[in-house]
């Protein structure tokens, strides 16, 4: 678990991201493009009770949809999807989800079980 609030839903959407970067570059030469959007706050319940920027569902599904018409493989949407700051935040999030797998990984070449 991570000691920062929220930590483990940031290092959700980092793998999420990855895995996305990798679905493209795997699924280019098929033809198939794969897409990313990036919502910043969407005025929905899990956003309730925070006294944040928020966009609307609605303005968010335009976006979405704007974004495919013009062709962009990545598209933010609602308000800023990274505040200021957060990119560093972000980077340090891949970085512990990357010696996380690097340490699953080592102890099952060792033969051990994770108790995760």
């Amino acid at each position: 678990m991570s000691a920062i609030p929220g930590g483990m839903y940031s290092i959700s959407k980092a793998a999420a991201f990855n895995m996305m970067q990798s679905l493209r570059a795997l699924l280019a030469g098929q033809g198939v493009a794969v897409h990313a959007v990036f919502l910043g706050p969407i005025d929905t319940d899990m956003n309730r009770g925070f006294d944040i920027p928020k966009a609307s569902p609605e303005s968010a599904a335009r976006g979405i949809f704007d974004g495919l018409e013009e062709g962009e493989e990545e598209r933010k949407v609602g308000a800023p999807a990274r505040p200021r700051g957060s990119s560093a935040s972000l980077q340090r999030s891949c970085r512990q989800a990357r010696r996380t797998l690097s340490d699953v990984r080592t102890s099952r070449q060792k033969g051990w079980k994770s108790d995760r």
